[in-house]
């Protein structure tokens, strides 16, 4: 069956630009095979205690030994996240735990003047199509 592959970033509030924050994050779900790019939901974005919580939607999610979740933070930033998301998820589980990315590089061709630190932490889950 189609599915979707549904993410959530939370970030503290206060990192969050006040101006265009619509290209802040922009999403890919690197596979062996594939890069497509997850949608950011910014008008459903909510607050959670010092956290805004922002949604992503990437779909269709193919089939996949091993997936890497790369986040452009503005331009400041790439995060990557290696979460365990089996080749074919459980369409029917909850939300996964949080997640700290597993690198946080400066963006290409750039040397940061102090050591980068991860702004975001990822959790997920996959629902079929029409669920």
């Amino acid at each position: 069956a189609q599915a979707d592959l549904e993410m959530e970033f939370r970030v503290s509030t206060p990192e969050i630009p006040l101006t265009s924050p619509e290209t802040w994050l922009n999403v890919e779900v690197q596979t062996a095979k594939t890069r497509p790019e997850g949608s950011v939901n910014w008008s459903s974005r909510r607050i959670e205690g010092v956290y805004t919580i922002i949604p992503v939607v990437q779909g269709a999610l193919y089939r996949a030994a091993n997936r890497v979740i790369v986040v452009r933070v503005g331009d400041a930033q790439v995060e990557s996240f290696m979460p365990p998301i089996p080749r074919t998820p459980d369409p029917n589980a909850d939300w996964s735990e949080w997640y700290r990315p597993h690198t946080v590089d400066p963006p290409y061709g750039t040397t940061p003047l102090a050591p980068l630190t991860s702004k975001l932490e990822l959790r997920y889950r996959v629902r079929v199509w029409g669920n």
